[in-house]
């Protein structure tokens, strides 16, 4: 599952849906959360606009005037919507993605740019966390730094905003995903995360692909007539013999996949050398009788092995 975040100072600008739909295409995404829709009522055939001609399913909450909007958009394909939670500072959805059985709940986030309902937020969520269980992850635009290195143009807080944050974080067990370390990174260790550059507001866009996009795994044929040849049996055996050490039941069953494909791929390179060996032996007997039927009569054997 591919999400994608962006505040996008105002969902009425000039060319922002087109730059969102641009995301929603080039990297596969799935979900997008969108902060500072800065509508009091946002409609939706201004919603429809952000994302592609296929299926989609949203949840929003207004601005308040022209302050703050947030709006949650998702492919029901992939991910399915059990319930949710609203707050003028974020968008808790809880739901399952497809294929799997641990519950996902994605939080959609824009925090207040005063310090005190910051805090307040954070213990909200903290709250929520404790009592929704599931893997979570929250993206958005939180108003907020962890490390005087993430601070430029403006003095950092580290008594205040900062401490506020950095002990929800590890209140609530979770990880910034640069960390590398987690449950969510280990469940998806070749996600990546991208920090796009600015182009239809001043917030860079952040992309967290989970997925390849592509059209998966490369088809391995296989013909009936394998199945009868000696060695097939024991190229499958050996396939599924090979050990794996993954705590997750798809990622096992995919790697054992994998182990019987390379088996039968070296299995049959091996069968097919044989194979054109005795073709090559075939071909030159071949020969041999076609000169010798020019200077006298074949035998009935010949004759059957020339046919044959």
């Amino acid at each position: 599952m591919n999400f994608g975040t962006i505040n996008i100072k105002g969902a009425g600008g000039v060319g922002k849906s087109k730059a969102v739909r641009g995301l929603l295409s080039k990297y596969g995404l799935n979900f997008v959360a969108i902060q500072e829709t800065q509508f009091s009522e946002l409609p939706e055939r201004i919603i429809k606009r952000f994302w592609d001609n296929t299926v989609m399913d949203y949840i929003k909450v207004n601005a308040d005037g022209r302050s703050g909007g947030l709006l949650s958009m998702w492919s029901p394909g992939v991910f399915t919507k059990e319930s949710e939670v609203l707050s003028q500072n974020f968008i808790l959805v809880k739901g399952k993605v497809t294929g799997e059985q641990e519950d996902m709940i994605v939080v959609n986030v824009y925090a207040s740019t005063v310090q005190r309902n910051r805090r307040q937020m954070w213990n909200e969520l903290l709250l929520l966390k404790q009592s929704i269980h599931g893997r979570w992850i929250l993206l958005g635009d939180f108003n907020e730094v962890r490390f005087p290195k993430d601070r430029f143009n403006s003095q950092f807080d580290v008594g205040g905003g900062a401490l506020c944050f950095n002990n929800f974080i590890m209140s609530a067990g979770l990880q910034e995903y640069n960390m590398g370390e987690g449950e969510f990174i280990m469940r998806w260790p070749d996600a990546t995360l991208l920090v796009l550059n600015r182009d239809v507001s001043d917030h860079c866009p952040l992309i967290l692909t989970t997925s390849v996009n592509n059209f998966g795994p490369i088809p391995f044929r296989v013909f009936h007539t394998w199945m009868e040849d000696q060695g097939f049996d024991e190229a499958v055996k050996r396939g599924l013999n090979k050990g794996c050490d993954s705590i997750f039941k798809d990622e096992r069953l995919g790697r054992k996949f994998k182990a019987i494909k390379d088996e039968l791929k070296s299995w049959r390179i091996s069968e097919k050398a044989k194979e054109e060996e005795k073709l090559a032996t075939a071909n030159e007997n071949i020969q041999k009788i076609e000169t010798e039927a020019e200077t006298r009569s074949l035998s009935e054997q010949e004759i059957e092995m020339w046919q044959g």
